[in-house]
């Protein structure tokens, strides 16, 4: 016999309160329970985590589309899934020891000196350690440059958070496995441009989708995307920075960022 709802005092009428949603229980919680709670607050099981990373990868426009059309029970929340792949690829990337490599070989590409070489080490020393908020700070720039792009859809600014957190979700899932290759082969320039020209693909696959544009114009429109993404990313974190290296000098600190005297 089922009694009255324990956060609201409303009778149940079947498994859930039709007032308040509440969930009827009436059974002890057990160790079991906590970790497959935990698991599905993580992963958001129950809301289709799974599924929608799947979706991803066959039809992708078609997931976007739904949930900006308001179809989104079915679907992971795109903030949600995107931290999820995040935190995974960055895991997976401190591992192989990519994100590191590929930060120095560009310093050395450039033609860097010495000095400036073991300051960048220590940069993204630091930075890998939070991998995965760096991916997910990507995501506002590009709803930027995809707003100043693409606007015949007439999407808002919120609309195209949506849409770049599950096109970048896209891109580093299937980017996974050549951060796995990379451990073992470490060439690391080679495994960095087809992992830019294969995220460049998915990404474009998804525009062209949502944005109903034709695939080869929303591949150029990637690109100059990613540019305007990487510039206006940059002129923050140089401001940030700056911002940072004042406070701590300020304070007294030492700066994480400068080489130890």
């Amino acid at each position: 016999m089922m009694q009255n709802c324990k956060n609201c005092s409303s009778p149940y009428t079947g498994n859930y309160c039709p007032q308040c949603g509440q969930k009827y229980i009436d059974y002890r919680y057990n160790l079991k329970d906590s970790i497959a709670w935990a698991f599905n607050s993580i992963f958001n099981m129950d809301k289709g985590f799974l599924f929608t990373s799947w979706a991803l990868l066959l039809r992708p426009g078609k997931v976007v589309s739904e949930f900006l059309d308001g179809i989104t029970i079915k679907y992971a929340h795109p903030f949600r899934i995107i931290f999820i792949w995040a935190t995974i690829s960055a895991i997976i990337g401190v591992w192989a020891g990519t994100f590191e490599d590929t930060g120095i070989a560009l310093n050395e590409a450039i033609g860097v000196d010495t000095k400036s070489l073991e300051n960048t080490k220590k940069t993204m020393g630091l930075m890998k350690q939070y991998m995965s908020f760096i991916i997910l700070g990507m995501v506002p720039f590009y709803a930027f440059a995809t707003s100043l792009l693409f606007k015949s859809k007439k999407l808002n600014y919120a609309e195209h958070l949506i849409v770049n957190s599950y096109a970048l979700s896209s891109s580093i899932m299937v980017g996974i496995p050549l951060t796995f290759l990379y451990a073992y082969l470490s060439h690391v320039s080679f495994i960095s441009y087809i992992n830019f020209a294969l995220g460049a693909i998915i990404i474009s696959r998804v525009y062209a989708q949502v944005f109903q544009e034709k695939w080869y114009k929303v591949f150029f429109k990637y690109i100059l995307a990613f540019l305007i993404t990487f510039v206006s990313f940059l002129i923050v974190t140089v401001i940030i920075t700056i911002l940072y290296s004042l406070i701590v000098k300020f304070l007294g600190f030492e700066n994480a960022f400068m080489p130890a005297k």
